[in-house]
This record gives structure tokens, sequence and C-alpha cells, in this order.
């Protein structure tokens, strides 16, 4: 037998072992199955889920109580019943309740410049500004830079706003004038001119104040509020039971038992007393007034207000027990002691033995504390909503405004603390309860449930953070969420739409099938009413508007912006010519100016903004994002965001950064035209999925597992089979930003990209993405490309650094081409049922400029797009809040959270309640 040979001789030989971590094979292996766990069956039952198993047992106790409360209608109602039987009628059986009562319910539409609250029965909300005044040293105007954004210290008009805007403006003016002239609408060469010519020249008139009828109301920040009387006068109705062992002490109107009177009795100097606490005594059943008994300790139930009101006794004094000084309260003397063993009898007492004198019982009174000191009323320190906005610039002390939402999102560039941009969310949320609502105390939320509007693409920690503003704070009865499209479309009573919410600062678009919100059809944009507002004053001043001094900080002028966007602006061609208008500006502490200015085409090219955003001003629109709230992290996997992502906005962010794009397998698809980033699998990130923003490891498992992952040779003169690409909405046949586009379609992928991307755009997105095929011209194997190695928390930061906007008529036809995923039939369905609401789409002819804007886009479908309001004819701005209220008074909402649930679950309950994919 051989023995053992020793490495060093293996080694001589050549025979040593070595691994080179090679497998021994190419089939996967596969990990054996955790028998102890094999047959478990945690979490896969709805019981085993405390908000499902809550829901049955609830149905489960509706079902019984329905039962006992037949039973109990056969019961009493037996001859009826009989006698509605024969005549073949229903059993007045009573519909079983869940307690849900229609006329608690709170209905909250938070926006960036309005509040929208009131309760589910209410025919339309209260609407309040979204804002708040503090003191401050200094005001919003004085601390920050001018609106709209110019250089004072320019000579000329072309220098003060720049010369890229200028260009833009004068294109757009030209643009419309050769639009007129197609559409057989007169045009004068001179408009312009005689527009300017007329503001450069015109003064405004001084109007005595005394003279205008109108003035404005200002807020006197000085003015003392008065004390609430629940801090004057506190447990007034609280009954005291006086120790046996202690005399009463009386005092002038209110009797205070032993030493608890002596703490909070307050008597008059000049013997008054105050009335209002003996109003506070609850009358009795025979009608009579209860009031504090008097120095006997007796019920003195039959006194009057005269009565009452008596000197006070010093407490050193003895107090008469058997004499005539102490009458009962029909007003016989206690001297006889048999009279009071008869009454003493007669109410049930125990008759004190003979020989033996009967303890005096302790009397219960109802006393009143009333504090030693007054609290001295003090002006306000905050002021909420429309009284805010009437605070005068140069008030003393200043006050400065705040927003604690903007643009959509929580307004984190004007707060140095998350606790502060919270406490002022709940503040303006508390006083709008409070004043709008009627609920004096938030304690009384306790009755209330609440429904509460979020945006379609949320942040994450903000809804949990409404959850535990309503949980903890409002501690309302129950809470429930819904996103403003599905909202908007239980208003208006549509079944399926396409949703454009048009808002103060940002437009969302949405595609609501069958009462769910397509998750890749959502799309946010940063541009909105206020928008238009800016660049319609901007237009004014550019055109020698006469108020050159106006300045969209100050409060009065942002208020007169609005005013006067509000009267002129339009869409229709018809109403473009040069008019005359005219404007008050009031001032505090100023007289009353009236300026008259002419307009040409400024009425229309401000609106015109929604299809060329190039014209807002966007540079301060992401200052301060992600400042003091970070985005939200997979609870599996902490370096993977999971706030929700919609493959609509990802192609929408692409427009000017094609970097923000995933990193996709090289194909044909992916190097040529078409962009693979709109056909990607893009939505909100689901818990079992790991990597939600990866799309790396999708391409690979996507793909055939029988076939080989390396590359298919390149035929032979560089020719290769076309391959469709994924749709990326692209321009029509015009030229959208200078770049060129496809010719529309009615096939998928042929439908015209926003701005081109389909073409040029996409050519750069690839450049961006570095060289992903062999020079062969097919699919090769991936390079080792920067981008290919990013993070998806590096994607995440990338795309929250670009500001989404694009075109109106371009992200609706992103939207509805993500959502149809290449159904012609829904295609036709979303372009047939276009809605749009919201307050900054109150101008106007808007909805039809944009139905022929749409038109232009998809030629082969002129017939079915239609573009319409709510068919309700209900006022754009509270469709969505009307829609929430509709929301509340469904039966079978499932989405309720209760504090029970939340306790146990806290913000993970809301994977359990939503009616989306949380």
């Amino acid at each position: 037998m051989v023995g053992k040979v020793s490495e060093r001789v293996l080694l001589r030989e050549g025979l040593e072992r070595t691994d080179n971590g090679m497998k021994p094979t190419s089939w996967p292996e596969v990990t054996p199955i955790n028998q102890k766990n094999y047959y478990t069956e945690y979490m896969k039952r709805d019981d085993q889920v405390l908000a499902l198993r809550v829901l049955n047992e609830a149905s489960r106790d509706r079902l019984v109580q329905s039962a006992k409360d037949r039973d109990r209608a056969l019961n009493q109602n037996t001859a009826a019943i009989t006698e509605q039987q024969q005549q073949g009628g229903d059993l007045p059986v009573n519909m079983p309740t869940d307690g849900n009562d229609i006329s608690k319910v709170i209905v909250i539409h938070p926006g960036s410049q309005f509040l929208r609250i009131g309760f589910s029965t209410d025919v339309l909300p209260k609407t309040v500004p979204m804002c708040l005044a503090t003191k401050y040293q200094r005001t919003e105007s004085e601390e920050y830079e001018a609106r709209p954004r110019r250089q004072f210290e320019a000579q000329k008009i072309d220098q003060q706003y720049g010369e890229d805007w200028s260009k833009k403006y004068k294109k757009m003016s030209e643009d419309l004038k050769a639009d007129m002239r197609l559409n057989k609408r007169k045009v004068l060469p001179n408009s312009k001119e005689l527009v300017v010519n007329y503001n450069r020249r015109t003064e405004p008139e001084v109007i005595p104040t005394h003279n205008d009828p109108l003035q404005v109301d200002w807020t006197d920040v000085n003015t003392p509020v008065p004390v609430p009387d629940d801090e004057v006068a506190v447990d007034i109705d609280e009954e005291v039971v006086a120790p046996e062992d202690e005399p009463p002490v009386t005092v002038e109107g209110t009797v205070h038992a032993g030493t608890d009177g002596g703490k909070a009795a307050d008597a008059d100097t000049n013997g008054d007393v105050d009335m209002a606490d003996v109003d506070a005594a609850e009358p009795q059943a025979d009608g009579e007034t209860e009031a504090p008994a008097e120095a006997g300790g007796e019920d003195a139930g039959g006194e009057t207000k005269d009565a009452i009101v008596a000197k006070t006794e010093k407490p050193d004094e003895p107090m008469v027990e058997n004499g005539d000084a102490s009458e009962t309260s029909n007003g016989a003397p206690y001297g006889n002691d048999k009279l009071r063993e008869e009454e003493a009898q007669e109410h049930g007492q125990q008759t004190k033995p003979e020989g033996a004198k009967l303890p005096t019982p302790a009397p219960t009174v109802k006393r009143s504390i009333v504090p030693k000191t007054r609290r001295k009323p003090m002006p306000p320190t905050v002021f909420y909503g429309a009284e805010a906005q009437r605070i005068p610039d140069d008030s003393n002390p200043r006050f400065r405004l705040r927003w604690p939402m903007q643009h959509g999102w929580l307004n984190e560039d004007d707060y140095d603390s998350v606790s502060s941009l919270y406490s002022d969310f709940e503040a303006i949320l508390t006083h709008a309860i409070q004043t709008e609502l009627g609920l004096k105390k938030v304690s009384s939320c306790r009755q209330y449930s609440c429904v509460f509007v979020i945006p379609d693409l949320y942040d994450k920690a903000y809804v949990e953070t409404v959850l535990r503003m309503c949980m903890n704070w409002f501690e309302f009865n129950k809470v429930c969420f819904i996103q403003e499209s599905y909202s908007a479309t239980c208003g208006a009573g549509y079944s399926q739409a396409c949703v454009v919410d048009v808002g103060a600062q940002k437009t969302s678009v949405a595609c609501v099938e069958d009462g769910l919100v397509v998750e890749d059809s959502r799309i946010n944009l940063k541009y909105g009413g206020f928008d238009v507002t800016e660049t319609f004053i901007k237009m004014l001043l550019y055109d020698h508007f006469p108020y050159q001094e106006i300045n969209l900080q100050r409060r009065y002028d942002f208020l007169l912006a609005e005013e006067l966007k509000q009267k002129h602006s339009t869409m229709n061609q018809a109403d473009i010519s040069v008019q005359l208008y005219q404007f008050h500006l009031r001032v505090h502490n100023e007289p009353t100016h009236k300026y008259q200015f002419k307009t040409y085409d400024e009425v229309i090219l401000a609106p015109m903004g929604f299809y060329e955003p190039t014209l807002f001003d966007g540079t301060t629109k992401l200052r301060g994002r992600r400042k003091l709230i970070d985005r939200t992290y997979n609870a599996y996997d902490v370096d993977v965001p999971d706030d929700p992502v919609s493959a609509a906005q990802v192609a929408v962010l692409a427009l000017d950064h094609p970097s923000v794009l995933p990193p996709t397998v090289g194909g044909p698809a992916a190097g040529g035209g078409g962009g693979g980033a709109a056909g990607a699998d893009v939505s909100t990130p689901g818990k079992d999925k790991s990597q939600p923003f990866n799309f790396f490891p999708r391409g690979i498992e996507g793909a055939t597992p029988s076939t080989s992952k390396a590359a298919s040779p390149a035929p032979e003169g560089g020719a290769s089979t076309p391959v469709p690409a994924p749709f990326v909405f692209g321009a029509g046949r015009d030229t959208v930003n200078g770049a060129a586009s496809p010719a529309p379609s009615g096939r998928n992928g042929g439908t015209p990209a926003p701005n081109g991307l389909g073409g040029a755009a996409s050519a750069s997105a690839n450049a961006a993405a570095g060289s992903q095929s062999q020079p062969g011209g097919g699919g090769g194997l991936l390079q080792l490309d920067p981008l290919f190695h990013r993070t998806a928390k590096d994607i995440a930061v990338e795309r929250d650094a670009v500001l989404p906007v694009a075109p109106l008529d371009i992200a609706i036809m992103t939207s509805i081409q993500n959502a149809a995923k290449g159904d012609e039939r829904k295609l036709k369905d979303f372009l047939g049922s276009v809605m749009v609401v919201g307050g900054g789409a109150k101008i106007p002819h808007f909805t039809t400029y944009l139905e022929e804007r749409l038109r232009a886009r998809r030629l082969d479908l002129v017939d079915r797009i239609l573009v319409s309001r709510s068919a309700r004819d209900m006022d754009e701005q509270v469709v969505v809040w009307k829609g929430a209220s509709v929301f509340a008074k469904l039966a079978t909402n499932d989405s309720w959270i209760t504090p029970h649930e939340y306790a146990y679950l806290g913000p993970r309950i809301l994977h359990h309640k939503v009616l989306w994919q949380w």
C-alpha cells in the first residue's frame, strides 16, 4: 500500500492541487428547501394580516347586528309585517350600519396656494390661502429678489429681462401674427407700437382716500385680541362637596366650601358680583335655579339673584347654627329642631336620636374658578390665510408670509428645520378646522373622520407625516387617502379619463381606468397658474407697463397681478386687439392711484407658456429640495429609493437630461433611435422588487433562458433586421424647440415623441450612456462605462436635480401612450376623454386651444380627440375636493385607517389600506 505522498513531492512532480474558483458545472445550483419551514402558513392567509382581519370582523359584526335588528323588527311589528307581506312588499328591515356618519367626515385638499376644507355633506368647500404670517425682522419683499426678476440698472428693456427671453417673446409674437393671418383675422401692422407709446406716456391719477369707496380692509397687527371665555372662567359646572369638619365660606355671589373655596375666592371690593357666573347655574327640573348655598349650608335652590348677592362673612366669625340668620329654601328658620327633623325625614335623611344634635350635611355647590388677575389682551403673533395677506408691508412690527407647500411638495427652502415646517403645516390645518368648520377644540376631532387628498406622484415621507399628524395631533376617528386624479373622476362622474390638473404651481397628468390611476401614466410638471401670472406681468413690463415698480413679492402687488390675469388673459384669437384697461393701486397709508394701460398679444402669449415652458422662470423651483426631508428608502434594501416613479415622468425628465435614463442592455433597440427608456418597465416599486431603479437585471431576466448571452455576428454590409423601438413620445410633423420629430402614426412607436426624443435626443442619450454595442453594428457585450456603475441612489439624486417641464400637449400624449401600452382601443378611449380641472385652467378657451394642439399631434385621430371640463359644469377648482367628498360617502370604502391599526403597525398600515400599490 502506497503511503501518503507529501506536498513537497507533489510540488516537485507538478501534481500540486490548486483551486481556480471554477465551478464544476454550468448548471445552476438550487438551494435546498428549509424543511423546518416548508409547511408553514405564516402570512399566507388574510386573517393573519391585521388590516384584513379587522375588515372581516367588522363585516361579521354588521351581519350579526343586521340579524338582531331584523329579529327585533319582527317582534315589534308583527302585524304590520304580516300585512305588508300579504301586499307583496319588502320587510321593513333596518339597513346595517357600521357607525359611519357622513356628516362627520372632514375632507381636506391642501394645495400650493389654497387649502380647501369642508364636511363631506357641504355643497362647496371653504377655500383659504395656504399661508401664515409670523413676526420677522424683514418682509419677504425686503428679503428676497423682486419678481419678475429683472436688472433695474439696465438702460434698455431688452437688457432687463435677458437677451434669450426677449428673443423668445418676439418670436412667439411673430408666430402669433402669422397664425392669425392664416386664420383670416385682421392684424394691424403697428399694434405693438401703439401699445408701447401709450403705456410709456401715461401717468397715474391720484384719488384721495375719501373719494375711494373700495378701500382695502388692512389687517391691524396691533389690535389686542380679547381673552376667550374658557381662559377666564374654568370648570364652571364643577361640583364640590364641602368637608364636614369645615364650615362653608360665603363669598359675594359665589360660595366656596372650606379651603378649596378660599383658594379661588375673588370678591370684588365694591361688593359687586359677576352675574355671568349666576347665569351659568343649571336650571332644576321644577324650573328653579340652583344657586350657591347660604351660611347654613343647606340647599338654596329657591333663592333669586338678589338673595345671592350678600355681604361677605368673615371666616373667623362663628356661623349661626340654630338662629334666625340661617333659613331653609322656603324661608323657614332652623331654630326649631322639630322642623329640621321633619324636613330630614321628608328628604330621606337619617333623623337624629333623641337628645342628639343632627349634624349639618356637607353642601354640594357649584363654583366658578375666576383667576385673581385677568390676562391682559395682547396682539396676535400669527395671522392666517387672507388675513395674513392683508398685512401691510410697512407694518410695525414686521411680518413675513410663509407658505408650507410650494410647487406641489413641502417648501423646504424657506425653513431652517423640519419641525418648524411641520408645525406651520399643522397650524394652518388647525386654524382652518377651528374657524371654517366651527370645531373650537382640537379634541373635538375625535368624533370626526378625515379624507385627505394627496398628489398622484407623492413622496412617501409626506404621506406618512400626514398620517402621523391626523392620528397623533388631530386624533381623527379614522383617516383615508385618495389621489387627486381619481378624486377628480369621482367628482366629474367619469369612470375612465385622462385627468389634467392645472394648479397654481404644478400641473399633473394621469390616466384613470376603472377607479385606479395607471401608475406609468403619472406626470408632475412644475408650472401652473402662478407662472402665467408672473409671465403676464413680465410681458406687460416689457411693453412699458405704467406701474414699473410692481413686485410680486409684495402682498398687494401679488393680489393685483392675480386680478389682472383673471380679468384679461384669454386663449381666443378673436379677442386679440389693442385694448384699453385700467386698475386701481391701493397701498397702505397712501392715496389710491388709478392707472390706464393698453394690451395687445400679452393676454394670449402668457397662457401659451403651457406649450412653451421655457418662457417660464424655473431657476428657483428646485432650490432647497431635499434640504430637510430625505427621500424614502426600501425597508429591505436601505440603498434603494422607495418613492414612486413613473415611466412617463422619466420620459419627461429625459427631454433635457438623457442621462437620467436607467442603464439598459445593449442591442438594436438600445443603439437605434427611439430611446428605450419610455418603453422600459418603470412603475411604482413594490416590496417584492429588490431594485426598482435598476433595469439591468430586468433586461437579462426578460431574455430567453436557453439562449446564449453572447453577441450575434453582424451581417455583411452592416444591414440588420429592424427591431421596433419602445415608445417614447416625440413631436409631430412640425419642429418643437428646434428638434426635428417624426410624423404622427397610429402605431406604437410611430407616435411623435417630446422634443424629438426619438431622433437626435435619443442619439444624444446613447452617446451620454456610452457605447453599448460592438463596432459591427449588432448588439454586443456591455462595455465598462461609468454610467452602468451608478447605483439606484445615484440615479434618484440625478433625477431630483432635473426640473420636470414639458409642453402640456406633449405631456398628455406621453401619459396616454404609457397608459395604453400599445392597445389602440385604450389609446382612443383616453384621447376621447381628456378632462381639464384646476384653478390654473380657468382661462377662456383653454380647453379649445388644448384640443387643437392635440389634434395637430395626431392627425389620424382628429375625430376621436375630445377635451372637456367637468361634466357637471362645476367650478374647476373644487372638482377634486368634491370627488373626495363623494368618495367619503361610499359604503364599500375599505381604505379607512383606524387608530387601533395605526397603533399596531404605524405607517406600514398604508401598504394594506391604500387603493393603489404602496
